[in-house]
């Protein structure tokens, strides 16, 4: 009976996780719910999903796990919808991103203004960092 309590509180909070989403995803992630047939198939999607997002797996790992799971009649389309929402992503988050996730060491600094011996300046395509939590006159 606590096992059945459990899981609805979860699909629960699945469900409202996915009415929050852009209504690509959403539709997506409705689909892909009803085309897997069984909980445990669903659970390993959202894992894969968990794992790509914290980064411990790339994209062609996480295409690879998706294609097995869709591996049956009529989900064929579901792959090519999410390589659709990767790509998207990859071209919403830019350029900027890329810079963020580069270590300031890495990046290149050929064309950079030399500021002093040891700095360089940083190129104005680095977005600007947003500091949290500063009053208006710590930010001064």
């Amino acid at each position: 009976k606590e096992e059945v309590k459990d899981r609805k509180k979860r699909i629960a909070r699945e469900t409202e996780s996915i009415q929050q989403l852009p209504s690509v995803e959403k539709q997506f992630f409705t689909k892909v719910r009803e085309a897997l047939d069984s909980s445990q198939a669903w659970t390993e999607f959202l894992k894969i999903l968990e794992l790509y997002s914290a980064e411990v797996i790339g994209e062609s790992e996480l295409i690879a796990v998706a294609a097995d799971l869709f591996n049956k009649p009529g989900c064929a389309s579901l792959l090519d919808e999410l390589q659709f929402i990767l790509e998207r992503s990859q071209v919403d988050r830019g350029p900027e991103f890329d810079l963020l996730k580069m270590p300031l060491s890495e990046q290149d600094y050929s064309n950079s203004e030399h500021c002093s011996p040891s700095y360089w300046k940083i190129s104005d395509q680095y977005p600007k960092l947003v500091c949290s939590e500063r009053s208006p006159e710590d930010q001064s």
